[in-house]
C-alpha cells in the first residue's frame, strides 16, 4: 500500500497534540490518558480510510495487550483506562508513515524542545514577564500558581509545562534527536550547520540543568558520551571528529565548574551526601505490592489506589506513581507481565542498535539512532520516574519504538 503523505502529516500532528497536552484543560493525568485514546482512535480511522498503513500486530504484542486488558479488569474501573491508553500506544507504534512525515516529526520534537528551553530561560531571567504573560495567555486554572511555586520558590524551572519532570523529559528527547541528526545525517552539512546544532544541544542541556532533574541530566550526559564514542569509533567522519573535539575542549575548560555543579546537584545543594528526594517510601510501597502478588501483580494502575490508601501523603493524588517505572510494573503486572513486555522492548532496541550504529550508511540511520538514544534515555529515566505510566511519556516511548520498527523492515 502506498503511504499517503497527507494522512502521515495528520497522524504526526495528532501525535504532537499528545506531547503538548500537559498544560491547559488536558493537564490532568486522566484527561491526558483519554486524549491518548482519542488519538489512537483517530489514527485507526485514518488507517481504515487507507490514508496511512498500520502493520500487522505481532503475536507477542497481541499477547501483551491481552494481558494488560485482563490486568486492567483486576483493578476495575481505574485499570481499564490505562489498558485503553496502552492499547492506543501500541496501535500508534505500528503506524507506517511517509519519510517526510518522520522529518516533520523530528522538527516538531525539536521545536517543542526549543520552545520549552526558551520558556525556561524566560522564567529564570525574566520572571515578571514570564509569569504575567503565561498566566494571561497560556495556563489554565491554578496551573500558573503551581509553576510559580516550582520556579520562584523551589528553583525547579518548568517553562510552559506545569512539572519540571515533563519539561526535562522533552528537553532530553529533543537533545537525543538533534544529537542523532548531528552524527548521522545523510546530507552534506556546512560548518555553520554543525555549529548551529551544537548550540541547540547546549541550549537544551542548559535548560535541562535548570529543571534540576538529576536523573535526566546524568542520563543525557552518559548517553551522549557513550553513543558519541561509538559513532566516532565506527566511522570517524569530519563532522563527528569536529563535534568530539569541540565537546572535549569545552569539558576541559569547564571541568572544575562542572564538578562543583554536579556535586551540588547530587546533594541538593548541601555538597555533603547524596539525597534521593525522599522516594524510599514510594519504592517500599511498590515492593510490598509486588511481594503480595509476585506473579500476576495487583492490576493495571493499582499503585495509585494503594498510594492514596497508604497515608504516605495527606491528600488525594489522581496520579502518584512510584517514581520507579520498573518497580511499579512489577507491583501492577507481576513477573508475568514484565516478562511479556521487556523482551519485546529490548528486541526492538537491539534492532535499532543494528541499524543505527552497526550498519554503514543504512536507510533511515539518523532516525534510528535518534529514536534509539531517546528510548535509552527513557529507560534510564524510568529508574526514578514514571515513563511507563505518565500518558505523554508512555506515548512518546511507543512513537520512538515505531520509528525503529519502520526502519527494521527496509534494511
Amino acid at each position: 500500500m502506498k503511504i499517503c503523505v497527507r494522512g502521515s502529516v495528520l497522524a504526526v500532528l495528532a501525535f504532537l497534540s499528545v506531547l503538548c497536552a500537559y498544560a491547559g484543560p488536558l493537564a490532568g493525568a486522566k484527561a491526558a490518558a483519554l486524549w491518548c485514546c482519542a488519538v489512537g482512535g483517530f489514527v485507526s480511522a485514518l488507517a481504515f480510510l487507507r490514508k496511512i498503513e498500520i502493520t500487522k500486530i505481532t503475536f507477542g504484542w497481541g499477547l501483551l495487550l491481552l494481558y494488560v486488558c485482563l490486568s486492567g479488569l483486576m483493578n476495575f474501573p481505574q485499570g481499564l483506562l490505562y489498558a485503553a491508553m496502552f492499547s492506543a500506544c501500541v496501535v500508534c507504534m505500528h503506524v507506517q508513515l511517509d519519510e517526510r512525515a518522520y522529518r516533520l516529526l523530528w522538527k516538531l520534537f525539536t521545536g517543542v524542545g526549543v520552545l520549552l528551553a526558551v520558556s525556561v530561560l524566560l522564567q529564570k531571567f525574566f520572571p515578571g514577564f514570564f509569569y504575567a504573560a503565561s498566566q494571561k495567555w497560556f495556563f489554565w486554572g491554578n496551573q500558573a500558581e503551581m509553576v510559580y511555586l516550582s520556579g520562584a520558590v523551589a528553583k525547579h524551572y518548568t517553562g510552559l509545562f506545569i512539572e519540571p519532570s515533563l519539561t526535562g523529559f522533552y528537553l532530553g528527547i529533543a537533545f537525543c534527536l538533534v544529537y542523532g541528526k548531528l552524527f548521522f545525517s545523510a546530507q552534506k552539512s556546512s560548518f555553520v550547520w554543525c555549529v548551529g546544532r551544537i548550540c541547540l544541544l547546549g541550549l537544551f542541556y542548559y535548560a535541562l540543568w535548570e529543571t534540576q532533574k538529576r536523573s535526566m541530566i546524568l542520563a543525557i550526559s552518559f548517553l551522549s558520551l557513550l553513543f558519541g564514542c561509538a559513532a566516532l569509533v565506527k566511522k570517524p567522519t569530519r563532522r563527528r571528529i569536529f563535534t568530539a573535539i569541540a565537546g572535549g575542549v569545552l569539558l576541559v575548560l569547564c571541568w572544575s565548574f562542572l564538578a562543583e555543579q554536579i556535586s551540588l546537584l547530587l546533594t541538593k545543594g548541601t555538597a555533603q551526601q547524596i539525597e534521593l528526594s525522599a522516594r524510599e517510601p514510594l519504592w517500599q510501597l511498590a515492593w510490598e505490592m509486588f511481594i503480595q502478588s509476585p506473579f500476576v501483580g495487583n492490576g493495571a494502575n493499582s499503585y495509585d489506589v494503594a498510594f492514596n490508601e497508604s497515608g504516605i501523603r495527606n491528600y488525594f493524588f489522581e496520579f502518584a506513581g512510584a517514581h520507579n517505572g520498573y518497580l511499579q510494573l512489577l507491583a501492577e503486572w507481576g513477573l508475568l507481565g514484565v516478562l511479556l513486555f521487556f523482551p519485546l522492548l529490548f528486541r526492538q532496541m537491539l534492532k535499532g542498535v543494528k541499524n543505527g550504529l552497526l550498519r554503514s550508511e543504512a536507510p533511515g540511520q539518523e532516525w534510528s539512532f535518534g529514536a534509539l538514544s531517546g528510548i535509552a534515555f527513557i529507560m534510564i529515566y524510568a529508574l526514578s520516574g514514571n515513563p511507563f505510566h505518565q500518558p505523554q511519556e508512555l506515548f512518546t516511548l511507543f512513537i520512538l519504538l515505531g520509528v525503529l520498527k519502520k526502519y527494521e523492515t527496509i534494511c
